[in-house]
């Protein structure tokens, strides 16, 4: 409804899955190519879990690694195919700012999100001079989406830290860089001037701050 009340001379189809099934990426790749197929892929789909590992419900976390390590390969790697045939296209995946470092109560997300970049950032290697490009995405923590409450983070500082920044924030800097075909986005400005910092920081400090932040104030 406010894509078509912004931009009221464009066009907007939706499909809704549920993308932890296994079969639901090929619905979307399928559904695309009966529009005419696509030029720019985001796979922002995803969520996370807090807690200590052995305390977390083991099934949401599974469900959390369909979506955020399979889903987001499937749809990587259908569209990507779609695109080379093409000769161009862009995809951006979302990774985190977890993947910077261990992230103790947010274990299993961390992981998924590492796989994300990894998984993103070497296929952008491989997609060099084909016209196709893999943008990383990484966000620092980002209130009012909708994650805290799937999270079970609820009042956990680090949505109201240094680094958190707004979601419109985020989403200009990502699709700036997604649309110029970037490798690495630090979709953030806070985040990208403290990370140089963070690198010269002692290991066990920087785990004693990241504790203080991902606890409930």
């Amino acid at each position: 409804m406010k894509l078509r009340q912004n931009f009221p001379f464009s066009q907007v189809e939706t499909l809704c899955v549920d993308l932890t099934e296994l079969d639901s990426c090929d619905q979307v790749f399928a559904w695309s190519l009966k529009l005419g197929g696509v030029d720019v892929l985001v796979n922002g789909a995803g969520f996370g879990t807090f807690g200590k590992l052995h305390e977390t419900d083991i099934e949401t976390e599974l469900r959390m690694i369909r979506l955020n390590v399979f889903a987001t390969y499937k749809l990587t790697r259908l569209f990507a195919d779609h695109m080379l045939q093409k000769g161009e296209g862009k995809i951006g995946n979302i990774a985190s700012n977890t993947i910077l470092q261990p992230v103790p109560f947010m274990s299993t997300y961390a992981a998924t999100k590492s796989f994300v970049s990894h998984f993103s950032r070497s296929f952008y290697e491989e997609l060099r001079g084909t016209g196709v490009t893999v943008t990383t995405i990484i966000p620092p923590a980002t209130p009012r989406t909708g994650f805290q409450k799937a999270a079970g983070m609820d009042g956990v500082r680090t949505f109201g830290g240094l680094l958190a920044t707004s979601v419109d924030e985020v989403a200009r800097l990502a699709f700036a860089a997604i649309m110029i075909g970037d490798r690495l986005c630090f979709a953030s400005r806070k985040l990208r001037w403290t990370r140089p910092l963070a690198a010269l920081l002692p290991h066990a400090l920087i785990q004693k701050l990241i504790r203080w932040e991902l606890r409930k104030a």
